[in-house]
């Protein structure tokens, strides 16, 4: 109950003063499933610079295909930010087979307004109707405090994600954190956001919370795996 109320001190927090929320845009998966690519873009708040990240994911390796492509300028838009990414990225693109991607299914959208669990979801690989089934789990994140003080705001936080198939109850661990990665900076929470999923793979995306200089900031974080097929059920 306390990392909930901390959570939500957060969400309410950032929109309350001028936080730097980033934007998410999904490119979509490779048809043979094995790369994801997405971007995130905003406008730094304090020094007003406009930043454009454009990520590839190996999904079964939950790792990046290469280092994210990254922009940030005071004088260009964020238009001309992505556009620079997205010709650099063209090569790498046409490599994976990503230049006509597949969405895949959205199965979860957590906007920031939304006050439910930020550490749990629960959700279904396909539209449940009336007389129908589908492949149901739940996700479940759970943080711990590093030693790493955060400008005296808060100790920065590592997490485990699992994923549980509601069928038989097996646990997938889809990352598990040992220590903080330098390349994440000073993460005071996490929480779910949003899900998609494509010929049984799936890209989990977090919110991460940083503090800022005029409130709290958020980035995305996106975790990708196989659905490991004994969870998979057959017919309820």
């Amino acid at each position: 109950m306390r990392r909930l109320i901390g959570v939500l001190y957060l969400l309410l927090n950032s929109m309350s003063y001028a936080g730097d929320a980033a934007q998410l845009a999904i490119i979509g998966f490779s048809k043979d499933a094995k790369y994801f690519a997405f971007e995130q873009f905003g406008t730094h708040e304090g020094s007003n610079e406009n930043y454009a990240d454009f990520t590839l994911l190996d999904i079964d390796k939950n790792d990046f295909v290469i280092k994210p492509f990254q922009q940030t300028a005071l004088q260009k838009s964020l238009s001309e930010l992505r556009e620079i990414n997205n010709n650099k990225a063209k090569s790498k693109l046409k490599e994976l087979h990503l230049l006509k991607p597949e969405i895949g299914t959205q199965v979860l959208n957590r906007p920031l307004s939304d006050l439910s669990n930020p550490y749990q979801a629960e959700f279904a690989l396909q539209p449940i109707l009336a007389g129908t089934s589908s492949d149901m789990y739940s996700l479940n994140l759970e943080t711990k405090e590093t030693d790493q003080n955060c400008f005296g705001l808060g100790k920065a936080k590592i997490f485990t994600l699992t994923l549980k198939g509601k069928n038989d109850n097996q646990i997938q661990t889809l990352q598990k954190d040992t220590q903080l990665p330098a390349s994440r900076g000073c993460p005071l929470d996490y929480r779910i956001a949003e899900i998609y999923v494509y010929k049984e793979k799936i890209v989990i995306f977090l919110n991460i919370f940083f503090a800022g200089s005029e409130g709290h900031n958020m980035r995305y974080l996106a975790v990708s795996a196989h659905i490991n097929d004994s969870y998979k059920k057959k017919s309820f």
